[in-house]
């Protein structure tokens, strides 16, 4: 039967066996439940690595935005108190009223504190500021015995409760 063709009619299991083999050319369709498997694997992993970077630029994105909102807010306050008259005497309530608008998603702004200079003589002549926030001069008592020195450094604080905060701080000097 080698070189022979099949009439159509089989008869033992070697003719059998070369009618079913495959002939050249012919290919086989469809996949193997191996090859499938790992497909599904490979695609797995390329979603699970998609979806990580998608949430890893979503974060960073709101990350950076809060960041630029809370400097934007620090600028604002400290050209708001620039542009606020010098208030004698002040505390940190002395200046509050003029920031504490500007708050808002999360972002809180506070005057921390005012410090006034106390100037020092070092021994070679030269003078020193140090910023005190309780001033050795009684002028801001009641008896008003001494004048406020006519100048201030404010303390600005911007903080948001997952960051950390921000500060400036704002020398005012009196008219």
């Amino acid at each position: 039967m080698d070189g022979q063709r099949h009439t159509g009619r089989v008869t033992t299991l070697d003719e059998m066996a070369r009618v079913h083999r495959r002939r050249p050319g012919r290919t086989e369709a469809g996949v193997t439940l191996v090859e499938l498997l790992v497909a599904v694997v490979i695609l797995g992993l390329v979603g699970v690595v998609f979806g990580g970077s998608l949430a890893m630029v979503t974060y960073s994105s709101a990350f950076h935005d809060t960041q630029a909102l809370m400097q934007g807010v620090l600028n604002d306050a400290a050209e708001r108190v620039r542009a606020t008259g010098y208030v004698p005497c002040a505390e940190a309530t002395g200046y509050q009223p003029v920031v504490a608008e500007l708050g808002g998603k999360g972002v809180i702004v506070a005057v921390t504190a005012v410090d006034f200079p106390a100037l020092k003589r070092s021994p070679s002549g030269g003078v020193t500021i140090d910023w005190d926030p309780d001033p050795p001069w009684s002028g801001c008592d009641d008896d008003h015995d001494q004048e406020d020195p006519g100048l201030q450094r404010v303390h600005l604080r911007v903080s948001h409760p997952d960051f950390e905060p921000l500060e400036v701080d704002v020398l005012k000097r009196s008219p």
